[in-house]
């Protein structure tokens, strides 16, 4: 093993467990998680032969694992359709729209619409809550509407076009 590839390893290999983990998180089993994992150290081996040397090897990891990650989701998107009874079209006969800001979303075929609820606003009115509790205990609970996002794809929209 040469000087380059276990610089490369000392550097890299303390962030192995992030690295599954996070792969892991973006895959649908161990196997395909060790697929992803292998292919961010290799992105990372060509990264580091171009000079490409980060102070935390962790976030550089964790990087590479996700771009790796949305390419084989792009990759696949197409083979990846809704399923549908026979007969019923997406969005001609019905409209699908998720909740909540998955990044899956675009990629799906057709790609999901979505309402993106504000989470930091939802965290930060629900510690106010609880702090207005904790001064008035028998204080009655309210009803609010979170600021939200909506984002129109080919799932609701006929005309959409995929983004490129």
């Amino acid at each position: 093993m040469s000087g380059g590839q276990e610089r490369f390893l000392r550097a890299t290999m303390p962030a192995a467990d992030v690295v599954f983990n996070l792969a892991r998180r973006l895959t649908p089993s161990a196997a395909d998680a060790e697929d992803l994992v292998q292919e961010t150290y290799t992105r990372a081996w060509a990264a580091w032969i171009d000079g490409r040397r980060p102070r935390n090897a962790a976030p550089w990891l964790a990087t590479i694992c996700l771009n790796a990650g949305r390419d084989r989701l792009r990759r696949t998107a197409t083979d990846t359709e809704v399923p549908m009874p026979p007969g019923l079209r997406v969005p001609d006969d019905v409209r699908l729209i998720g909740y909540d800001d998955i990044s899956e979303a675009e990629f799906m075929v057709p790609a999901l619409s979505k309402v993106a609820p504000d989470h930091q606003w939802m965290a930060e009115k629900a510690v106010e809550l609880v702090i207005k509790r904790i001064h008035t205990p028998l204080r009655q609970a309210g009803q609010y509407i979170a600021p939200f996002e909506l984002v129109i794809r080919e799932s609701t929209h006929r005309s959409a076009t995929r983004p490129q």
